[in-house]
């Protein structure tokens, strides 16, 4: 490939030559970012240098895994920006692991101490700086470090914040240390109230919520499965499937009859779930008391449970 060559120098310390070239970053460089505290030059992002801060980030630490190191070095080395950079973070720097959803195996939350990577402070005047956080770790199945890389090239950027990369030291598994969800938490969702984190969904966390659900018994294992199951996939406050005690159904009219089920009318007591508020003053999980719904008879339903199949 050819570039631009300004000349050749010699570092007289070393005397090792050295090819001069143009600043490749320098269409990036911004009085905005602040300025870099090594080379003086303008920042390529805030607080954030191209040249100079990858290549700090890969000093000081190692995971005790050569090809650990390495594949995390190249990805510091393409970082873009101060909040992208991948790390390798001891297993001890995260605390109160718990696993908290079912629906994703795998998956432990955690409190990172050391903190999230965060730009803070007005333009050209920004700093790096570390919040202590609730993080997520998801185990890593990953055949190769290609497919890794490959996982975490495509989501990084859309789907989920990839903070860094741990090594669990009872059971020697390798775990991504990522934020899930980063793509849907919003400020204007909220803050959940266990992970402290931006809700997902107005006043819903994706994480924490659906393991919170209450749990009513139907009686019926299988049936209180199926709908644990769609409770822990929720994706917002008023998707949750439950069990509805028929005492809190009231009025049941016959309104519709046909060849495999009957429509009836009723007024439920407790209320659907609806979320009150707006952006501006907030949103507050709500209940709907008294409203009125349909309720259909599933064909089969005393026998088998094929009848789920309509409610998946």
């Amino acid at each position: 490939m050819q570039y631009v060559v300004y000349g050749i120098t010699q570092n007289p310390e070393t005397k090792q030559y050295i090819v001069v070239i143009p600043d490749e970053f320098s269409s990036r460089r911004s009085g905005l970012n602040g300025k870099c505290i090594s080379c003086g030059q303008y920042n390529t992002s805030p607080a954030w240098c191209q040249s100079c801060d990858p290549w700090r980030t890969t000093q000081g630490w190692t995971s005790k895994n050569e090809n650990i190191d390495n594949f995390i070095k190249e990805l510091q080395f393409k970082a873009t920006g101060y909040e992208k950079v991948i790390e390798w973070i001891p297993f001890n720097n995260l605390i109160n692991l718990q696993e908290i959803n079912k629906s994703e195996p795998g998956l432990v939350l955690a409190t990172w101490d050391k903190g999230v990577r965060e730009i803070k402070g007005e333009s050209g005047k920004c700093i790096q700086s570390r919040t202590m956080s609730s993080v997520d770790l998801m185990e890593l199945n990953y055949s190769t470090l290609e497919l890794l890389e490959k996982f975490i090239t495509v989501h990084m950027q859309k789907v989920y914040r990839i903070h860094g990369i741990t090594q669990n030291t009872e059971t020697g598994q390798y775990m991504l240390v990522i934020d899930f969800y980063n793509d849907k938490r919003k400020s204007v969702n909220g803050i959940c109230g266990h992970c402290k984190r931006y809700n997902t969904n107005p006043v819903w966390c994706q994480i924490c919520d659906p393991p919170k659900v209450d749990q009513k018994t139907s009686g019926d294992k299988n049936i209180d499965n199926c709908i644990r199951e769609f409770q822990l996939k929720a994706t917002s406050f008023e998707n949750v499937v439950e069990w509805i005690p028929y005492n809190r159904l009231d009025n049941i009219k016959e309104i519709n009859r046909g060849g495999f089920s009957i429509v009836y009318s009723s007024t439920w007591l407790d209320g659907k779930r609806t979320v009150k508020g707006d952006d501006s003053l907030g949103y507050v999980q709500h209940r709907k008391k008294s409203c009125e719904v349909a309720l259909k008879t599933l064909s089969g339903s005393q026998t088998n449970y094929e009848f789920l199949n309509e409610v998946s």
